[in-house]
């Protein structure tokens, strides 16, 4: 984990107005349009007109929302708008399998080589994640803007062709973002990062587990030493901005399962409402490999069904007592 980044110390304050990159942020961090029921691409404009002609470049030419956006229907989306500049487009660097929360296209004059980006979001997803994809691509212009200031390449060029998609599951996971990219945004703009993260679970709940957990676990052994619920396993990033130091969100997991008081053997987690549990059982997997390397995971759901991972994150058989 990287130290306190320094985004806007107090004593540089009287130049937040000049600066545009510094003005966009504060939009973006300080938006409540969602609040009030309006739409992102309010936003959009908001953020257009705040940065000039002059910073054009750090928010995407054109944002469009897309129902079900995956590789397919994003090729679709752009050739009905006519926003495909060859046949092969959209072009992705790895695999783009399945379904995706967001993604940037290349686009720019007819005939000339591609200098912007298209922003396509996902339809149906709730504001608030639309707000969160949104600030990354903020990030992603900021970032690009600061590499060409000190004459290195733009993270993502727009001119090299490729489309960039962005996942949800994955950019609320600091350390598992698979794409390098990503993970640089993430840590050189936090407080847009922050913007990512789910609402916080009602106060009661912070510090306590789910009761009908708790009962199920302590039915099959799991209480006493061998059981730690809710585990905190980060009390949260700290922040250092204009406003003074803060912590980021607190990381936690709903039990911490234990052979013995020294030997922890397993997370549990319950899935939330309204929460995908193919996603949640991919989430829980990552955490588990790149946080812990416990020999288990295990995700239950409402109903009490669970599902059981070895520490690889495939189908395992069930969890007994520790003892």
């Amino acid at each position: 984990m990287t130290g306190a980044v320094i985004q806007q110390p107090a004593s540089v304050s009287s130049n937040v107005l000049s600066d545009p990159g510094q003005r966009l942020q504060q939009v973006v961090l300080r938006w409540r349009g969602t609040e009030r029921g309006q739409s992102i691409a309010d936003l959009h404009d908001e953020c257009r007109a705040c940065v000039g002609p002059g910073g054009q470049r750090l928010v995407p030419d054109r944002l469009v929302f897309v129902r079900d956006l995956d590789a397919a229907t994003l090729k679709r989306e752009l050739a009905s708008r006519r926003l495909l500049r060859s046949e092969s487009d959209p072009r992705f660097r790895g695999k783009a399998a399945g379904r995706f929360d967001a993604a940037l296209v290349p686009t720019g004059t007819v005939g000339q080589p591609a200098d912007r980006w298209v922003l396509l979001l996902e339809e149906t997803l709730p504001p608030r994640d639309q707000l969160g994809l949104y600030a990354i691509t903020v990030g992603y212009g900021l970032l690009n803007r600061d590499s060409r200031r000190m004459g290195r390449p733009a993270l993502l060029d727009a001119r090299d062709g490729f489309s960039h998609r962005l996942l949800l599951s994955e950019l609320r996971l600091l350390e598992n973002a698979r794409q390098d990219r990503d993970r640089r945004v993430l840590e050189a703009y936090p407080l847009l990062a922050e913007l990512l993260r789910p609402a916080e679970e009602p106060s009661p709940r912070l510090d306590r587990s789910d009761p009908a957990l708790l009962d199920r676990l302590g039915q099959s052994g799991w209480r006493g030493p061998l059981l730690t619920a809710p585990f905190v396993y980060t009390d949260g990033r700290i922040y250092v901005g204009e406003d003074g130091v803060r912590r980021g969100r607190r990381l936690r997991i709903d039990g911490l399962l234990r052979a013995e008081a020294s030997l922890p053997i397993a997370l549990v987690h319950t899935t939330r409402p309204g929460e995908d549990p193919e996603v949640a059982v991919v989430r829980l997997a990552e955490l588990n490999w790149e946080r812990f390397r416990l020999p288990f995971a295990h995700l239950v759901k409402p109903n009490g069904v669970g599902t059981r991972l070895d520490g690889a994150g495939r189908p395992a058989v069930g969890v007994g007592h520790g003892r």
